[in-house]
């Protein structure tokens, strides 16, 4: 009997639920997102009352036919009993898939075992859509290129979620936060979501929004095939025939026997598993080295990449110990030593390993050991060494090692400072198509080093390195629309660049996120997200950010006032080298600001911050030398500060100034100009 079967199904006239909203969200009302919200979750609690799983569940799998839902793609539904998943080639949905997949589980007898789906994924995936329904975008869509995948899956396993949108009713928001929840046991049922839903008012005639018939719509079913896919047309909400549900059964019958079967073989073929796992992270680090892809988003890519495997880091760290006589073995168990993956962190054996790679002529481990001997990693510093080895890279064509000697020349690592050759080396790795490089080059176009300054070819570089995923240059080329570098200023773009470096851990773009918050460029204000950014970048050492997080406790912007807690957040950015943090801690303790009063003290930060030109540290200064405050008078002294910052323009000053002129302070009497002087100062605050 011939078992292949073939369904013609009903067409859907607006596409995909993804392109549907790419191209009709701003038409959109919430009784037409809250009805679709509502479809979604009646069918997928339909075929949970049925004991099915739909298991793919993303915005490309869900049809829109006339504003009316159809569920599509059954191809990896099951029954619930005995499903179970490993979580390979799955990285294009991410953000819609159960964190638990992604967990190594453990069951009651302590053996590993696979995270088996239930209705609770399902669930989890519908909280994902709900919010891409309210937002009209797709989740984590920032975390576009396929190195950041890893990093992705970690940030989720660690509860990283969507932010909710401006303008969604609060009801909604609180059903959507309840099915993504990291432990599934926390999350709803299907039909508690869609009871949830329906009560949500939106004054309007709730019939309109919830009175709609849902439709599911499968997939092509074809056995027998290499795309043998099963679909459960009994999902249907108006089919009622018992018959070919029956044969429906029978066909997942055959096909979970087929998957078994096809398991056995595969065990029986299969390499040893974790050589072709290592094999497969020398292949990583061989294109992250290529490409210029940061170390610690490779070591995440490893991380991941072993957790996809259902391994664990001291498996694999033991296997390149018993087979350290590969010489592609050797760089990654150095990794492995030196990033404390699978073993305790051992910089000095990492180093030796590089050593031993390197002197079998390994090209990669010699660029592994200058970068130790630059950095004096298992071993003492040496940057002439280091620059040696960097050159000795490059010569073999070592793209990476091209880059390393560019900033050798640019910064005099281990030889004399070389701009014109840093420039030609950073030229060269991006011809090269190494990413790093790209955001070099930039840099020099930028600042004139090496070469003429060009603020259009800055502008091109950062929007290439960025499209490629580089974070730093998403960063900067926010930075290029919000100054006008190269490109018109637009603060809209310069926001959500500045948005999506700062999802992707970017710590100046976190920054500069919050200052954007704070001010409502590009956005509505927003002081308390402001807050909350300042804080996270001040946590990852930010130090601007550590100074403004302090300004925010002692004006109360976005929390509440908190004087003590200012005063030590200027402190630490302060002693990390912030200029504007040691003249705002001089008015600290001027003024007793979460500290003693302490004006000697006060004195001593002003005249540090002044000697490296801080306008307000100045003022500051000139009139502690004024009144003889923590130092002897000294009007002469006075005077010539307040002449300094007035040039520079600070209204005050200007007054100040005015003011010593036409009583003979510290200077001859000189009411014309103390008159003068006074205009420029009343004409300058008017502007």
């Amino acid at each position: 009997m011939n078992l292949n079967y073939l369904l013609i199904l009903e067409y859907a006239d607006s596409g995909t639920l993804r392109n549907y909203l790419k191209n009709n969200f701003t038409k959109l009302d919430w009784n037409i997102k809250l009805q679709f919200a509502i479809q979604i979750a009646d069918a997928i609690s339909c075929i949970h009352q049925k004991n099915i799983i739909h298991r793919d569940l993303h915005s490309d799998n869900i049809l829109v036919h006339q504003k009316i839902i159809k569920l599509a793609d059954f191809g990896l539904s099951r029954r619930i009993a005995e499903v179970s998943s490993t979580p390979e080639n799955i990285f294009g949905m991410i953000p819609y898939i159960d964190p638990q997949y992604f967990k190594e589980q453990t069951n009651n007898n302590d053996k590993d075992c696979h995270y088996k789906a239930s209705k609770k994924s399902d669930v989890y995936s519908v909280g994902v859509l709900l919010w891409e329904i309210s937002s009209g975008q797709l989740p984590f869509e920032s975390y576009d290129a396929p190195y950041q995948k890893p990093k992705l899956i970690l940030e989720i396993l660690n509860g990283k979620r969507e932010t909710p949108v401006s303008d969604t009713p609060i009801n909604y928001i609180n059903i959507y936060k309840k099915c993504w929840q990291n432990n599934p046991e926390d999350r709803p049922d299907m039909r508690q979501v869609v009871s949830d839903l329906k009560l949500i008012n939106l004054n309007t005639n709730e019939t309109e929004i919830y009175e709609k018939t849902v439709n599911i719509i499968e997939s092509n079913i074809v056995i027998n095939n290499d795309n043998s896919s099963i679909n459960d047309n009994s999902l249907s909400l108006s089919i009622t025939n018992y018959s070919l549900q029956s044969k429906f059964d029978k066909l997942i019958d055959e096909y979970d026997k087929m998957q078994i079967e096809e398991k056995v073989i595969t065990n029986n073929i299969k390499l040893n598993e974790n050589e072709v796992i290592v094999n497969e992270l020398v292949l990583l680090y061989e294109e992250a080295i290529q490409k210029g892809i940061y170390k610690n988003d490779f070591i995440q890519l490893v991380k991941q990449h072993i957790l996809l495997k259902n391994k664990n880091g001291n498996e694999i760290f033991n296997y390149l110990l018993d087979n350290k006589k590969k010489q592609q073995n050797l760089i990654l168990l150095a990794y492995f030593y030196r990033f404390e993956l699978g073993t305790k962190k051992n910089e000095i054996k990492a180093f030796e390993l590089f050593k031993k790679a390197a002197g079998k002529g390994q090209i990669n481990a010699i660029k592994e050991l200058a970068y130790c001997y630059k950095h004096g990693i298992g071993t003492r510093k040496n940057e002439i060494k280091a620059f040696k080895l960097y050159k000795a890279a490059a010569k073999k064509g070592w793209v990476s090692a091209k880059c390393s000697l560019g900033r050798c020349y640019y910064y005099g690592i281990g030889t004399e400072k070389n701009e014109i050759k840093a420039f030609e080396l950073f030229k060269e790795a991006v011809e090269k198509g190494h990413i790093n490089a790209i955001k070099d080059l930039a840099y020099c176009y930028n600042h004139g080093i090496g070469t003429k300054k060009n603020e259009i070819k800055v502008f091109e570089l950062y929007k290439e390195a960025a499209e490629k995923g580089q974070i730093d240059a998403t960063y900067e080329l926010g930075k290029c629309y919000y100054n006008g570098i190269g490109i018109r200023k637009n603060e809209n773009k310069a926001f959500e660049l500045y948005k999506k470096a700062a999802e992707n851990g970017q710590t100046n773009a976190i920054y500069n996120l919050g200052y954007c918050y704070q001010k409502g460029i590009g956005t509505k204000k927003n002081e308390i997200k402001a807050f909350e950014l300042y804080k996270e970048a001040a946590e990852k050492g930010q130090i601007s950010a550590i100074y403004d997080f302090g300004y925010c406790y002692q004006k109360g912007i976005g929390t509440r006032k908190n004087e003590i807690n200012a005063f030590v957040l200027y402190k630490e950015a302060s002693e990390k080298g912030l200029i504007d943090a040691t003249s705002e801690l001089g008015k600290c303790y001027y003024y007793g600001i979460g500290t003693e009063k302490n004006r000697i003290k006060a004195f001593e930060l002003f005249e540090e911050a002044a000697g490296k030109n801080q306008v307000n540290a100045i003022y500051n200064l000139a009139y502690c030398y004024k009144n003889g405050i923590g130092t002897e008078k000294n009007e002469i002294k006075a005077f010539e500060l307040y002449k300094k910052v007035a040039e520079k323009g600070l209204i005050n000053a200007i007054k100040e100034l005015a003011f010593c002129y036409k009583y003979g302070i510290g200077t001859i009497k000189d009411e014309i100009k103390s008159i003068e002087l006074y205009k420029k100062a009343a004409e300058k605050s008017q502007k």
